[in-house]
């Protein structure tokens, strides 16, 4: 790795670090802070971070991830996954489900639909999906 991407490292530890302990104060939660941190330095800030660099720390973003799964997992306990696993279950597939849903909905909103004879390239129509077409027809 070059000196750029130690720099760049260097930079979101520390400005992480920093809005994390002024939100803290303000009794904000701490990866608000971090979040905070990245929209700044990152491409709807200063653009100190471009996309090529965000690539470079793809092994940082992986090991942190690998790390906080493994510290979620270790506070788990197995007692408390069968008081309230159905709870658990019926949240991540919820939240999946609404997500993919609210994305659908969305794109399929802003994308709108587009006709290969009004364009010269051949251009796929939005997926969205059969609940929304009710939906969609008010919106437009």
């Amino acid at each position: 790795m070059t000196s750029g991407v130690y720099l760049l490292f260097s930079i979101g530890i520390l400005g992480g670090i920093l809005s994390s302990i002024l939100l803290k104060k303000a009794h904000a939660p701490r990866v608000l802070g971090y979040i905070i941190a990245g929209l700044i330095i990152g491409q709807s800030g200063f653009k100190i971070v471009t996309i090529a660099d965000i690539d470079n720390l793809e092994m940082f973003n992986i090991f942190a991830l690998a790390i906080i799964g493994f510290l979620v997992g270790a506070e788990i306990r197995i007692s408390d996954m069968r008081r309230y696993g159905k709870q658990f279950s019926l949240i991540l597939f919820g939240e999946g489900l609404g997500a993919f849903v609210l994305v659908s909905f969305f794109t399929g909103i802003s994308v709108g639909d587009v006709d290969e004879e009004e364009s010269n390239e051949k251009v796929t129509k939005p997926m969205t999906l059969p609940i929304m077409a009710p939906i969609r027809v008010h919106l437009i």
